[in-house]
């Protein structure tokens, strides 16, 4: 076991950490390998996010939750049992060395001050500004459909309206979520009519994840943007300079969810909204003729 910190030396070690951060480490891509299994990192290896709350001296850790998790620890570790088996700190892989914290900064802080070594880790590539710029210079399409990824383009509940997995051992092996029914089908649809296709997560998925995801259902997409509901500021600044970057590269948007249609063009055109009745099986073709109404 680790030597165990007190308040003091972990609030002194976050605040070394965070000049550190943004000094001289740096986000870099891991690995599909890297990315492919939750393994144990060592939590000395582990940085918190020097944007992150957690690290800001007006909020900090909540001791609460630290004592809350530390608690959960002995628990787990009384009964032989690994903390948080299904739920893994997210990190990003940096140079020169270690990981960035994304999601899991109190529990790291409670493995820190308990003593213990290791925790359970998930390694991720989140979508980066230069990844957004590649996947608009990758296209001369004038005209987008945006989708939310967890409220749109994954199954709901009802196993009725997903749509069939690949490959049973495809989907037992890789990937647990499933396509909403008619997904692949819109997507093909949305590109003959001439349609980028952007998908939208506030989840911390690796965007080559949801990438091939789509690839296996044949639901090819131009962009995958994850992570979009990160509060630091440097990410703020990201999205607007993406927001410009797309208001210069699309002169019409469609932005499809569950039970709307809402297009917007440039300046001069009121939004024009397409309530979506039906939101089960037929969900597809509405959407389509929905959007063949669209008056020119």
């Amino acid at each position: 076991m680790a030597a165990n910190l007190t308040k003091t030396e972990l609030e002194k070690l976050i605040a070394d950490e965070k000049n550190i951060m943004a000094d001289t480490r740096v986000v870099i891509k891991a690995s599909v390998f890297e990315r492919f299994f939750v393994t144990k990192i060592a939590c000395s290896k582990l940085y918190p996010n020097p944007e992150d709350e957690f690290c800001d001296p007006k909020i900090g850790p909540s001791y609460r939750i630290v004592s809350s998790y530390i608690d959960e620890i002995k628990r787990e570790t009384d009964h032989g049992n690994e903390p948080w088996m299904d739920d893994p700190v997210i990190v990003e892989k940096t140079f020169p060395d270690g990981y960035l914290l994304l999601n899991g900064h109190h529990r790291w802080a409670a493995c820190r001050m308990y003593g213990r070594k290791k925790i359970r880790a998930h390694i991720v590539n989140l979508t980066q500004q230069q990844d957004i710029e590649k996947m608009l210079k990758s296209s001369d399409h004038t005209k987008r459909a945006t989708f939310d990824l967890e409220e749109v383009v994954f199954a709901p509940e009802d196993i009725s309206l997903s749509e069939k997995r690949p490959g049973v051992l495809f989907g037992k092996l890789f990937y647990k979520e499933k396509l909403r029914l008619g997904i692949p089908a819109l997507f093909r649809f949305l590109s003959s009519e001439g349609y980028d296709i952007w998908v939208y997560s506030n989840g911390y998925y690796s965007f080559d994840y949801i990438r091939h995801l789509l690839r296996k259902y044949h639901a090819e997409v131009t962009g995958v943007v994850t992570g979009i509901g990160r509060k630091n500021k440097s990410f703020k600044e990201q999205r607007a300079q993406r927001e410009s970057l797309f208001a210069k590269k699309y002169s019409e948007t469609l932005h499809i969810s569950a039970d709307s249609i809402v297009r917007t063009k440039g300046a001069g055109y009121d939004p024009f909204e397409q309530e979506l009745k039906d939101t089960g099986r037929g969900w597809y073709k509405e959407v389509v003729n929905g959007i063949k109404k669209f008056p020119v």
